[in-house]
């Protein structure tokens, strides 16, 4: 009984991943050292000014998942983003989970999210193309229809920093730089999830202080071995880019 349902599940996912699957990666050419840094769960007060510093500091470009609710609430720094020439992408209302969510639930969690983003970032924001990156990565058949119903790009994640554990910067930074390579999309964070906190979930997520000090560490050392962090639509659309998505 085991191996039929296990059989099934394989199936089920190949089938949804395939066709739906969000891009976990780029597939450039060997000597096209691009990759694309991309912060979650912001915009946040505290912690996201302090990325954008070190992000100018180095001149390299990001993309930063939202959630619509911190737009609300720190519209300013949603508008520094924007600003400083990042992209900014849809990662839900609430953070919610979004597996085992029917449609309209769905579709609250998007469309609030991106009329926030609209109304505060203007016909710009939509013009450099509707992305989308589910919170946790966790996403079914359902999201991955809508999703594409709606004409979104669901983007996750080829290398993390895991920065939501409390390590230490050098750490987050060794991480990415030992999975880092052309056409990587880099996952961390810049906020945490304040109105919705899972079962569990530790308190020291609410400080990134590590984050930023990794990302200063990282860029030298990214910059060093000839990289260029760009965003994510110009990774997408660089010439010859193959996206990748993911594979159960």
């Amino acid at each position: 009984m085991y191996s039929i349902r296990r059989y099934a599940q394989h199936i089920y996912f190949g089938i949804r991943d395939q066709f739906m699957g969000g891009v976990t990666q780029v597939v450039l050419g060997d000597k096209e050292k691009r990759i694309a840094l991309t912060f979650d769960d912001g915009p946040n007060p505290t912690f996201t000014p302090q990325i954008l510093h070190v992000l100018e500091q180095h001149r390299a470009k990001a993309t930063f998942f939202m959630i619509g609710e911190h737009v609300h609430r720190h519209s300013d720094i949603a508008r520094d983003v924007q600003a400083a020439g990042h992209a900014i992408g849809n990662h839900t209302y609430t953070h919610r989970r979004l597996v085992g969510c029917n449609l309209a639930q769905l579709r609250i969690e998007l469309n609030e999210c991106q009329h926030a983003l609209k109304a505060l970032l203007g016909d710009a924001y939509e013009r450099a193309g509707k992305l989308m990156r589910p919170p946790y990565g966790a996403y079914d058949m359902t999201t991955a229809l809508l999703t594409q119903s709606l004409r979104y790009r669901m983007l996750l994640w080829s290398v993390s920093g895991e920065d939501w554990r409390a390590d230490a910067a050098a750490l987050i930074a060794q991480r990415v730089l030992a999975q880092v390579k052309p056409g990587s999309i880099v996952l961390l964070h810049d906020g945490w999830n304040t109105s919705r906190p899972n079962q569990g979930e530790s308190d020291l997520i609410a400080d990134r202080t590590q984050t930023v000090q990794a990302l200063a560490l990282l860029l030298p050392a990214l910059l060093a071995q000839g990289y260029q962090c760009v965003t994510l639509p110009e990774l997408l659309t660089h010439k010859g880019a193959r996206p990748i998505r993911k594979r159960y």
